[in-house]
């Protein structure tokens, strides 16, 4: 959804998004379940594609699917 606006309003703008690839910053917990309502704050941050090159919204979410899983997979978080 964010790409598909963002691809939107950079085009009302007069760029060029075929070749352009954006990243956005994500937070994920790190908390463990038994670290689950404890006071303080365990983050990590990774970048999640914005696709903003593709036209179809369901390509889009298929980009963003495929490059979340691989990260998922990676255990890198």
């Amino acid at each position: 959804m964010v790409a598909g606006a963002l691809r939107g309003w950079l085009q009302d703008r007069g760029v060029r998004t075929p070749a352009l690839a954006l990243r956005a910053l994500v937070p994920v917990s790190m908390r463990s379940e038994e670290e689950r309502g404890m006071l303080g704050n365990r983050l990590a941050v990774f970048r999640a594609p914005l696709p903003v090159y593709a036209h179809d919204p369901v390509e889009r979410l298929r980009i963003v699917r495929e490059e979340m899983a691989k990260v998922k997979q990676s255990k890198q978080v």
